[in-house]
C-alpha cells in the first residue's frame, strides 16, 4: 500500500498564535505553526505508522522553531513550545521526522535540498505538500521535483496548501487582535496540480493521439477543477462522458474500427463555463481537434486520416484512407464484407483491366450492379490509381519492409500526407459524380 507523506518546510519567524480555516472548517484551537493546522486538516484515520511527516529545517529554523524557546532572546519574551513538542503531543500514528537542509543560497545548496527531499520519497508515495514557508526557490523547484519523482518513483502529488497568515496583517499587529478574530485562511492550491496534469494529458492527446491520461483523470480528478456551484456531480458526469467518448474515438482510430468511426459521437461536450478559467483554452484545443467528426458520416474516415497525419499515426492512416475510399463507393452498404472485397478487388485490378469477379461470393445481379456503379463514376480512374499506390505502401508496412526497395521509416508520414491530399482533391471536384465529400 502506498505511503502517505506530508512535506513541509519550517521557517525562522517568531510565529503568532492564530486560528486557521480551510474550506469552512476552522482549527478547534489556536495554533502557533501552520503545520499543526494542516496536519489536523489532512491526517485522518486512514494514515498509519507506515506513513510519514517530514519537516525540512535549516539549522536556524530548527534551533528557533523546531526546538522549544528558540526565540527567547530577551527577558520579556515568554517561553514558547517548538513545533516538535506540539506535534508529539498529538500522538499521531505517522512517524514525524525533522530533516536538516542547507539555506539554499547557492546553486549547489539548491541541488542539495532537491536531492534531500527526493531521497526521502519512496516508490508510489502520495504527497501532501505545505508550501507556506517554502522559502526562496523551493516553491519553483518543488514542481520540477515532484514531476521528477512521479516519473522515477511513481509518486503522486495529492494536494498543495498555503496558510495565508499575512491576510491578518503583520505579526506585531496580529498580536493586538483578540484571539477570536485571528482566523487566517488556508488556500487549497490543488487545482494547480490538476491544471498541470490536464495540460500534460492534453499534450499527449493533441500530439500523439493518446487519450488514456485524459480518461484516467476523469475517474477521480475532476472536482478540484470545477467551480464551486450547484450541480458539481452532474458537471463531473458530463465531462467524464465527453472525455470517455473522445478516448473511444482515439481508440477506434488507432485500431481502425471503421464502422465506429463512421458512426461518430454526438457528445464531445461543451461545459467549459463550469470549470476553472485556465482550463478552458485546454479544452478548446481538445474540442477543436475532434470538431470535424460528425454523426453517421462516411467522411469521418477521411477526417480520421488527417487526424492520423497530425499525430504521426502512419499505419492507421494508410489503412483508414484505403478503406475510406472503398466506403465512398458503397454509400448505402459500406459495411457488407463481400461487397467491400469486390470493390477492393475491382479498384486493385482496374489499371491492368484484368478483374476476375468469379471468386467473389455475390449473386450475378449484385456483381453487375456494383460494376455498373463503379464504371459510371467519373472519378474511378483517379481513385483506382490512388488505391493501388496505397496498397503498395500498406504491403510494405504489413510485411515489415521485407521486400525489394522498402520505403524508409522517415518517408511514410510524408507519403501518407501526399496521398491524402490527392484523394481530397479528387473527392472535392464537382463533376457530377456519385461520390461526394
Amino acid at each position: 500500500m502506498a505511503r502517505k507523506v506530508f512535506i513541509s518546510f519550517l521557517g525562522t519567524n517568531n510565529y503568532v498564535e492564530t486560528y486557521y480555516e480551510l474550506e469552512g472548517k476552522k482549527t478547534p484551537h489556536s495554533v502557533r505553526f501552520v503545520q499543526e493546522a494542516l496536519i489536523g486538516f489532512i491526517i485522518n484515520k486512514s494514515w498509519t505508522e507506515n506513513d510519514r511527516i517530514f519537516i525540512f529545517c535549516t539549522k536556524e529554523s530548527r534551533d528557533k522553531n523546531w526546538k522549544d524557546n528558540g526565540h527567547q532572546q530577551t527577558a520579556s519574551e515568554i517561553e514558547k513550545e517548538g513545533l516538535q513538542g506540539r506535534l508529539e503531543r498529538k500522538n499521531l500514528l505517522p512517524k514525524i521526522e525533522p530533516v536538516l537542509i542547507p539555506e539554499g543560497f547557492s546553486e549547489d545548496e539548491i541541488w542539495q535540498i532537491f536531492n534531500t527531499v527526493y531521497g526521502k520519497l519512496e516508490q508510489g508515495d502520495e504527497i501532501y505538500f505545505d508550501v507556506t514557508h517554502a522559502f526562496r526557490s523551493i516553491p519553483m523547484f518543488s514542481t520540477v521535483l515532484f514531476n521528477y519523482a512521479s516519473f522515477l518513483k511513481g509518486t503522486t502529488l495529492k494536494s498543495i496548501h498555503y496558510g495565508a497568515f499575512e491576510k491578518l496583517g503583520v505579526a506585531f499587529e496580529v498580536k493586538k487582535m483578540p484571539m477570536e478574530n485571528r482566523v487566517a485562511p488556508v488556500l487549497n492550491l490543488t487545482s494547480l496540480i490538476e491544471l498541470q496534469n490536464w495540460t500534460s494529458a492534453a499534450n499527449e492527446f493533441i500530439n500523439f493521439g493518446s487519450a488514456k491520461r485524459l480518461q484516467e483523470m476523469t475517474m477521480d480528478e475532476i472536482k478540484p477543477i470545477l467551480i464551486k456551484t450547484q450541480g458539481r456531480d452532474e458537471i463531473s458526469s458530463q465531462l467524464r462522458n465527453s472525455l470517455n467518448n473522445i478516448n473511444e474515438l482515439a481508440a477506434n482510430i488507432k485500431t481502425n474500427r471503421g464502422l465506429k468511426i463512421i458512426g461518430g459521437s454526438s457528445n464531445f461536450g461543451n461545459i467549459k463555463q463550469q470549470l476553472i478559467a485556465p482550463l478552458t483554452p485546454i479544452l478548446d484545443i481538445i474540442e477543436n481537434d475532434v470538431k470535424d467528426f460528425k454523426l453517421n458520416d462516411v467522411q469521418n474516415m477521411f477526417v480520421s486520416v488527417k487526424w492520423c497525419i497530425d499525430k504521426n499515426l502512419v499505419q492507421e492512416g494508410f489503412t483508414l484512407l484505403q478503406e475510406g475510399i472503398i466506403a465512398m463507393f458503397l454509400p448505402n452498404d459500406y459495411a457488407t464484407e463481400n461487397k467491400r472485397n469486390f470493390v477492393s478487388g475491382y479498384l486493385s485490378r482496374y489499371e491492368n483491366n484484368d478483374f476476375d469477379d468469379s471468386k467473389y461470393d455475390l449473386s450475378d445481379d449484385e456483381k453487375e450492379t456494383l460494376k455498373k456503379d463503379l464504371k459510371s463514376n467519373c472519378k474511378l480512374p483517379e481513385l483506382a490509381n490512388i488505391f493501388s499506390q496505397i496498397s503498395v505502401v500498406r504491403n510494405d508496412i504489413n510485411h515489415a519492409g521485407f521486400r525489394q526497395n522498402p520505403m524508409s521509416a522517415t518517408r511514410f508520414n510524408k507519403r501518407l500526407d501526399e496521398l491524402y491530399k490527392e484523394t481530397e482533391i479528387i473527392l472535392s471536384q464537382n463533376n457530377h459524380s456519385n461520390i461526394t465529400v
